[in-house]
């Protein structure tokens, strides 16, 4: 591969800093970064058991769904989803390395992972907040107040729909990109 720095024999994303000694086989992590992501993955178990009740005593004890706890069941599933790959990355030791430590190949692995992982985690916040959204128009009724509430979530949806559309092709490799239809130097080359 052309244009990626080569840390003796293997191919890495950007080069070390000055003074660094690379070790592929037992690479220093961000233990910040873990941290956070033991944290945030801790915080999910607690919401998805807190979220299971609610939806235990929805469908099966008061036989009574509302909209809101289907919303609620489709964000715990793309929570679910998005926790599971990173425990994956958690587990393959990709997780919190450094891009000068890991080979090309792996650091591709992991940022599409991570981008899956977000791709699945920015809908399912729209639909936790999409749930809340629709309890409390319940709650207040069809009244003029229901619009302190429609004109938010109407903002908060167009607001997530874009983060997601952004995300995704602001992942996009350059290859895939669409080329300019005309060079810099086509348009003063051609006669008008």
């Amino acid at each position: 591969m052309e244009g990626f720095p080569k840390v003796g024999d293997v191919l890495v994303w950007t080069e070390p800093p000055d003074g660094y000694h690379v070790n592929f086989t037992n690479p220093q992590k961000d233990t910040v970064l873990l941290h956070a992501s033991l944290g945030v993955s801790i915080s999910c178990v607690i919401s998805l058991l807190l979220t299971g009740i609610n939806l235990y005593v929805a469908f099966l004890v008061t036989k009574k769904p509302f909209p809101q706890h289907f919303l609620a069941l489709a964000g715990c599933v793309l929570v679910a989803a998005s926790q599971s790959i990173i425990f994956v990355c958690q587990m393959r030791g990709v997780l919190g390395v450094h891009v000068w430590e890991m080979p090309l190949d792996h650091a591709r692995w992991e940022s599409t992972l991570l981008l899956a992982a977000n791709l699945l985690a920015i809908p399912a916040t729209a639909l936790a907040k999409s749930g809340l959204y629709v309890f409390y128009h319940e709650v207040i009724g069809v009244t003029p107040r229901a619009y302190f509430i429609l004109i938010p979530a109407a903002f908060s949806i167009v607001a997530f729909v874009v983060m997601w559309i952004i995300q995704l092709f602001a992942s996009a490799t350059i290859a895939v990109r669409p080329k300019p239809v005309l060079e810099f130097s086509q348009t003063f080359a051609s006669p008008l």
